[in-house]
């Protein structure tokens, strides 16, 4: 459309993409499903995945695992199914654990695919056809900073976090450091080219996240839940490339500016651990802290090797 209101160009399309009818008197770069269009390559750019739409396939594995072959374009049936967008934070581990806390502490819906990767959510409601997809949910108004961030990661096409709810004791990070993923671990990010530029991967325990609400200044599971996710995404924006020792700090301390939190001063160096005859262990994080109540200290939970 022009200032006018007139149409200057159209498109009409096959059900895989190939063009069947075109009237253009200005090229436009949208094309086919909204999608840029390369004219050099032929390729539409999906956001997550390249498509050609000659060969009806991705040049790229599906991230979100739906079909049996991870290349097809709507599992082969373009007239009942839409590709979904792409889909940018994964949770690992006990995934129906962590994704309870993170609906929780998000202002907006979300959902996750059984592969763990969040979306945000769609209406739900009957469809005028039976088969389209939903539009996805309008956040009306402005969030504020610690919910854009949450926003932000999910919908940012070009770089993947993934949240790790980790029942492990130790973890070798990605520069060769041993940490402990149950007090909440960034692992630096690292260049991986298309279709993400950076991945990043942040460990967490929401065990030990409920166990800390009894403790006087740690506040709730949802908050330290955000608290790993910002560290992990302000790692992927503010510190791409560089590894455990040299980012955490600085992505640590921006988290805590974003959710107004205070430095917890507990040290949880005396932390009590025994050891189960199936060779798993049991924490006690809280164990040396002697200020605290003793049913408290007496808190635990069960981690892996």
């Amino acid at each position: 459309m022009n200032e006018n209101n007139q149409a200057i160009s159209s498109y009409d399309y096959d059900a895989w993409g190939n063009p069947i009818n075109s009237t253009v008197s200005e090229m436009s770069a949208y094309r086919y499903t909204g999608r840029e269009y390369d004219e050099e390559t032929g390729l539409h750019n999906f956001r997550a995945r390249l498509y050609d739409s000659t060969l009806m396939r991705f040049y790229q594995v599906d991230p979100a695992e739906q079909f049996a072959s991870s290349y097809v374009y709507c599992g082969n049936n373009p007239i009942m199914q839409t590709d979904p967008p792409g889909m940018l934070v994964t949770l690992k581990g006990n995934t129906s654990q962590l994704f309870n806390e993170a609906d929780e502490l998000t202002d907006f819906p979300i959902d996750m695919t059984d592969t763990g990767m969040l979306s945000i959510a769609k209406f739900i409601g009957p469809l005028t056809d039976g088969f389209s997809e939903r539009p996805e949910i309008e956040i009306m108004g402005p969030l504020v900073e610690s919910q854009q961030v949450l926003y932000d990661s999910i919908k940012d096409p070009n770089r993947l976090l993934e949240i790790y709810n980790s029942n492990h004791f130790q973890i070798p990070t990605n520069d060769g450091t041993i940490a402990l993923p149950w007090l909440g671990c960034y692992d630096g990010s690292r260049f991986t080219g298309f279709p993400y530029i950076y991945t990043a991967k942040q460990y967490l325990n929401v065990d030990f996240f409920k166990i800390a609400e009894n403790v006087p200044g740690w506040g709730k599971s949802t908050t330290n839940v955000a608290h790993e996710w910002i560290e992990g995404w302000s790692g992927l924006i503010n510190t791409p490339g560089r590894d455990y020792n040299s980012s955490y700090q600085p992505n640590h301390n921006q988290a805590i500016r974003i959710l107004n939190q205070s430095n917890v001063s507990y040290d949880l160096n005396k932390a009590k651990y025994t050891t189960n005859k199936d060779g798993s262990y049991n924490i006690y994080p809280f164990w040396g802290v002697t200020s605290l109540p003793t049913a408290t200290r007496n808190m635990n939970f069960r981690v892996i090797k």
